[in-house]
């Protein structure tokens, strides 16, 4: 039995052809539907990328109890736990965040690990000599990370030289090299289609005849004003994010094509995943994290193949923490911890309800509920958006560690049953979202799925409400989350 997860960071699922997209070129993506079942009601849990790393291995919400941070000494490891059954585990990636203090500890479960350097603000290239020319315009991004990848460009002289394509050519060496052993999980995972919208210019071709090098492909995280200028500036960002999509598209065709040619179909379940989405104008807003998280970021594409049962649609409602479940049944291990996620194959092969509900959301943002058709963004009860607390052993975050005047308000408290056990960090925080101001939302999905016309129903929100309440219950979410949401 062998499994592959080729995950790709920031893949929109309205931009495929599987979802009905019908100007993004993506022929390979399409061809997903001839192997692999596709999930229509997939979710995402923890936002963003390392948030969503966790629940990748924990099968659990990172967002209710944490930040952005690293693997707890207390988690449960589905990629610790195959390899510790004899299951070698290989991950080939360029996602740059797990090589910071604040993404430590996910790579290190892997049996073997290879780590590709150069994307967005990778600290690769010493920033040394004439600084390299920069985007000007007003909705790209400025600062580090930017004046980083500029020297980082430097280096990747061609298409061969590029993060995407060193992370698929290494895929496709370990799939010849080892396709005749077994018991191995692959994890083959790609930065892009992330920021910045970067591709080679055949692939830009497709959209855009500019050639202008300022080009915008990297854009702030914010809301913007609804002039017809930042409308056409949108429709420039989603060309350029198309065609870096395309060029994603291409290599994963080469992968299919690997697939193929090596026999992997009849004993091999293979995962085509995404961490999150990203706002393109929808809403006037730009990137993600800032705002409300919408269906462009939370709703994620999702195929699974599984050897020797016919392919189709799959509409239950699903998400992230499920897939480490589904790779503890693949491989017939038992679930030794609990888990909020359920094995996806069960709702594959016995076409069951795994989830009535679900949570997504970022610490400190608004929580958000789904229970089909509703989704319901419940944002803070005070304009302080607090309390904000963040439990942890390791009080980190991005690439550095807490700040003195956070660490002085500490506490060490007992028997908080989300970490197993260990005596645990309490840490109050600031909080840097403010959806108090944004606002609670309910949409129904199954009349407005743009989510343009928000529902005021009272008796509806009570309704929800409560059920938000008892579902927060069933993931321990800390006393602090209920004030900060609910005022009580």
């Amino acid at each position: 039995m062998k499994a592959i997860m080729l995950m790709f960071d920031t893949l929109i699922k309205d931009m495929l052809p599987n979802y009905g997209n019908e100007w993004v070129y993506a022929p390979n993506f399409k061809r997903l539907n001839e192997k692999f079942h596709t999930f229509d009601n997939f979710y995402c849990g923890s936002l963003p990328c390392v948030p969503a790393r966790r629940d990748l291995h924990t099968g659990k919400y990172n967002f209710l109890h944490r930040n952005w941070g690293p693997l707890e000494p207390f988690d449960f490891s589905v990629i610790k736990e195959l390899k510790e059954q004899g299951i070698s585990t290989h991950l080939i990636t360029d996602h740059w965040h797990y090589g910071e203090m604040g993404g430590f500890g996910y790579h290190n479960q892997f049996s073997t690990w290879e780590l590709i350097r150069g994307p967005e603000g990778d600290p690769l290239e010493p920033i040394f000599g004439n600084r390299p020319s920069i985007s000007q315009h007003n909705l790209n991004q400025q600062g580090t990370l930017v004046v980083q990848h500029a020297y980082n460009r430097q280096k990747l002289i061609g298409e061969d030289t590029m993060p995407i394509t060193q992370v698929f050519n290494k895929a496709l060496s370990f799939l010849d090299k080892y396709h005749g052993y077994d018991q191995w999980f692959l994890q083959v995972e790609c930065f892009s289609p992330h920021e910045p919208f970067i591709a080679m210019d055949n692939y830009r071709k497709l959209y855009t005849d500019t050639t202008d090098e300022d080009i915008l492909n990297w854009p702030v995280y914010q809301q913007v004003s609804t002039l017809i200028s930042d409308k056409q500036d949108f429709v420039t960002i989603q060309k350029e994010y198309a065609a870096l999509l395309s060029m994603c598209d291409d290599y994963l065709g080469k992968f299919l094509d690997k697939l193929e040619d090596l026999q992997l179909w009849d004993d091999t379940l293979i995962i085509v995943n995404t961490d999150h989405g990203f706002m393109l104008g929808e809403h006037n807003w730009l990137g993600k994290n800032v705002g409300p998280q919408y269906e462009e970021i939370a709703h994620t594409p999702f195929f699974l193949h599984l050897p020797k049962v016919e392919p189709r649609r799959i509409p239950q409602l699903t998400q992230t923490i499920d897939i480490p479940a589904t790779l503890l049944d693949f491989f017939s291990l038992p679930m030794t911890v609990e888990m909020c996620g359920k094995s996806l194959i069960q709702v594959i092969e016995k076409k069951i309800d795994i989830h009535e509900s679900i949570l997504y959301g970022i610490h400190g943002g608004h929580v958000n509920y789904v229970r089909l058709p509703y989704v319901f963004m419940k944002g803070s009860a005070n304009k302080e958006n607090q309390p904000l607390e963040t439990y942890t052993l390791l009080p980190l975050k991005g690439n550095c560690g807490f700040e003195k005047a956070e660490l002085e308000e500490a506490e060490l408290v007992y028997d908080v049953p989300f970490a197993n056990g260990f005596p645990i960090l309490k840490i109050p925080k600031k909080n840097h979202y403010d959806s108090f101001t944004q606002g609670d939302l309910i949409f129904d999905l199954s009349k407005d799925r743009q989510q343009l016309h928000p529902i005021s129903n009272e008796q509806l929100q009570e309704k929800l409400s409560q059920e938000l309440i008892m579902k927060l219950k069933e993931n321990d979410a800390p006393d602090s989350l209920y004030e900060r949401l609910f005022g009580k």
